[in-house]
């Protein structure tokens, strides 16, 4: 009896851990990390080991809190598209996410606070204010365009402003135009991203920019931002700059993109987030080689971990849907 209670209680356990595993959306943590670990670069070109842990951390604190408000605001919507994230609330109430959120939020601020400088911990208040207005009822940014796709892109950017002043560097033009440069980027991925909700967020009467504008226009939206974002770089920059290499290495998936921006399984196979994979995955390659050092290396090995296992899978539903139509 007691062992089958002890039983119970490991898999209630095991289960609310991986539900808030799925609900801090790590994804989007990783790829701000790496624009952190870019200002780094570009600042001070080393990456100090004490105040890099401790804001690579404070960043995972705070952008899985985001992403929990996000979650829990979002849980009607989600439940009527169908949406697999909306099971992690089987086993934790949105109570306690909006609780380990604001927790969450309270100790990444503390560890920048006291462990970094006050120019970080400000970016950092800034992002996590940015997610709750995004997000939180009655404010809600995600659903008054503009300030959709401004909010997203700003608080994405954002980190690597936290990397260029991680030891009290002031912000130089450069830094700006590099900042701008992602920004533009994020922004650019927005319009591609948000396509693949349009028509659950008509249904829904929710307004975002890309349901007002339609898909075929923000496919042209995206492609005119990342245009102006390349030209602004190589304008600014010499060609060998990271960031001008990486929008190259992408750029092919622009006119691919464009070509099939009617095909709702590209829009959500590629469109939907793989694109940013190719871009990241330029930028870990090139910091590691430049660098030599173990942060972007250990992201370039997560990466590349997370590629083999994104094609695996990919193989399994191709097969499982082969054997279906069979």
């Amino acid at each position: 009896m007691i062992e089958n209670k002890q039983n119970l209680v490991f898999i209630s356990i095991k289960n609310k851990f991986f539900s808030y595993i799925k609900s801090f959306r790590l994804s989007f943590w990783f790829l701000v990390s790496i624009f952190f670990l870019l200002g780094e670069w570009y600042s001070i070109r080393k990456f100090p080991i004490n105040q890099t842990i401790i804001v690579l951390l404070s960043l995972l604190g705070i952008f899985s809190a985001g992403s929990m408000i996000n979650i829990v605001f979002d849980k009607k919507i989600d439940v009527f598209a169908r949406k697999l994230i909306v099971k992690v609330f089987i086993h934790i109430s949105t109570k306690e996410m909006l609780f380990s959120s604001a927790f969450l939020s309270f100790i990444s601020l503390f560890l920048l606070y006291f462990f970094i400088n006050i120019e970080v911990f400000l970016l950092g208040s800034i992002i996590v204010i940015i997610g709750i207005f995004y997000s939180a009822s009655p404010i809600r940014l995600k659903t008054k365009p503009p300030f959709d796709c401004i909010m997203n892109a700003l608080g994405g950017s954002i980190p690597f402003f936290m990397g260029w002043m991680i030891i009290s560097n002031s912000l130089t033009f450069e830094s700006i135009v590099l900042g701008l440069i992602i920004f533009l980027f994020i922004l650019h991925t927005f319009f591609f991203f948000t396509t693949t909700d349009i028509d659950v967020d008509k249904e829904m009467g929710i307004k975002t920019s890309c349901n007002i504008i339609g898909i075929n226009n923000s496919i042209l939206v995206g492609i005119i931002i990342y245009s102006i974002d390349l030209l602004i770089a190589i304008y600014f920059f010499e060609i060998t700059n990271l960031l001008i290499i990486s929008l190259i290495v992408y750029l092919p998936l622009i006119p691919i993109t464009f070509i099939y921006k009617n095909n709702r399984a590209y829009l959500v196979n590629i469109a939907g987030g793989r694109n940013t994979v190719i871009f990241a995955g330029a930028l870990l390659i090139l910091l590691s080689i430049f660098s030599k050092n173990i942060f972007p290396i250990f992201f370039l090995i997560l990466w590349i971990i997370l590629i083999i296992y994104d094609i695996v899978l990919l193989l399994k539903i191709r097969k499982q849907s082969k054997f279906k139509n069979f």
